[in-house]
């Protein structure tokens, strides 16, 4: 249905701009320690507070908090799933608490705790600041004024609704055409055994 399909579009846009900025933040922190080992992080808020605020924001975006573009997707795709296959769309809220929980330990593990190593490492630079930003205000616009998003999706919206209606019609015509085909051809059998022709 359409409020399925605006929501869709709606994560498919925050999806781009909320993980595209953890891997952002990811390969910078990469390139700052010179590993990915989760072990060997903890305690980093105290060293680099701008890029823990930053992850911390793009992940709770993730999650679907309200007032950001996630959530605005995800409420719209199981709002509009409910009506067809509530059983699916109930499993897919029980995921949501699962991620809910991985994303916060995974900020928890690498920004909280007990220092392991004292590092020199340096914060978010302003360029990288500024990139950032920018995917903050995009999530924020989505997530607080969806319906820009909607007006300028809704002619593919509505292509997309007409193209799948008429194809369903199709379909259901020509099962209808075998079905009555079929139901003739019994008849005409059915009458020959009778009369014995």
């Amino acid at each position: 249905n359409k409020m399925a399909i605006q929501g869709a579009i709606v994560i498919m846009l925050a999806h781009g701009l909320s993980t595209g900025s953890l891997f952002f933040i990811t390969g910078s922190l990469q390139q700052r320690i010179g590993t990915l080992d989760m072990t060997k992080m903890s305690g980093l808020w105290t060293r680099i507070p701008r890029m823990g605020v930053m992850t911390l924001f793009f992940a709770l975006a993730s999650l679907g908090l309200p007032g950001l573009a996630n959530f605005v997707g995800e409420f719209l795709v199981l709002a509009g799933t409910f009506s067809v296959h509530p059983w699916l769309t109930g499993i897919a809220t029980f995921v949501f608490v699962f991620s809910t929980i991985y994303a916060v330990w995974l900020v928890f593990k690498i920004f909280q705790g007990k220092v392991e190593q004292e590092r020199d490492i340096k914060d978010l630079r302003f360029g990288e600041m500024l990139n950032l930003s920018l995917m903050v205000i995009g999530i924020l616009w989505i997530g607080i004024f969806p319906q820009t998003v909607f007006n300028t999706a809704d002619k593919a919206v509505q292509r997309i609704q007409n193209t799948e209606s008429s194809s369903v019609q199709k379909d259901e015509s020509e099962f209808d055409s075998m079905i009555n085909a079929s139901t003739e051809l019994e008849i005409r059998e059915q009458v020959d055994e009778y009369f014995g022709s």
